[in-house]
């Protein structure tokens, strides 16, 4: 019986008992092209129902398939809160990175727009100081994807300057892995003047610098975000800084923007 099947026929029926399983002759855990078993499917799809009757049967919680995702990234990625809730219940590791180096938090501060995924992982351990395999954090996550509430969150749990620091003898500081472009480069590219409030509150350089010397401001005057270039001169971020490439300031930029 594929796997696929298995997993219509649980998702469709109402009532089961562990004996259906054993009956049937089926393991649970088998996985399919991808390295996915029904737990997966089940996270992934929300269905609670099915994910605790696997879980009562013995699925293997910490199974990855070959993207090397749980099926706890999986309920991260698509904000089903409540199969969150049972696997890290069931003892699901909420720190365990994929392929890619994410972990459950990076997706849940990607997708988690009401902050509740994220905030139990944040209380269950989850460590947003953790970076994927390019640097990134929880923070530049949710700031890529404009999510104030979730940047809320972790900076209640760990302040962001913490989380940010790239030098000294922080223990989140990796020069091999430091992220090629700041949580402000982010949020202000793609406009998301709510998330860069609460980063400007935190986060002390306003003018840090990408790789072609490029600051937070410059980006969103380039980019014509109003809100954004607001936020961050009210904040003391410096209209004269020129990039390293082109020598142009945060004014040339937006003048640029104006005549595209």
């Amino acid at each position: 019986m594929e796997w696929s099947i298995f997993y219509v026929f649980f998702n469709n029926a109402k009532k089961f008992h562990k004996e259906l399983i054993h009956c049937t002759g089926f393991d649970i855990d088998t996985p399919d092209e991808f390295g996915r078993t029904c737990l997966h499917a089940a996270a992934a799809g929300g269905n609670l129902e099915c994910l605790n009757l696997l879980l009562n049967s013995g699925a293997d919680f910490n199974k990855k398939d070959k993207f090397g995702r749980t099926s706890l990234h999986y309920a991260a990625a698509n904000c089903n809160y409540q199969c969150l809730f049972a696997l890290v219940g069931s003892g699901a590791s909420v720190n365990d990175l994929d392929e890619r180096g994410c972990t459950p938090l990076h997706y849940a501060a990607a997708s988690d727009t009401d902050g509740k995924c994220l905030e139990y992982l944040l209380r269950n351990d989850a460590n947003p100081g953790i970076r994927d395999k390019q640097g990134y954090n929880a923070v530049h996550y949710a700031a890529a994807y404009g999510h104030r509430l979730c940047l809320e969150l972790i900076a209640n749990e760990t302040p962001l300057d913490v989380l940010m620091e790239t030098s000294g003898t922080d223990m989140l500081n990796d020069s091999d892995n430091k992220a090629p472009i700041s949580p402000l480069h982010l949020a202000a590219y793609h406009g998301h003047h709510q998330a860069l409030e609460v980063l400007v509150q935190s986060l002390l350089d306003l003018d840090v610098r990408n790789n072609n010397g490029r600051t937070p401001l410059d980006l969103a005057a380039f980019k014509g975000h109003v809100e954004c270039v607001d936020v961050l001169i009210n904040q003391g971020a410096s209209i004269l800084v020129k990039d390293f490439v082109t020598k142009r300031t945060p004014i040339h930029a937006a003048g640029i923007c104006r005549f595209c």
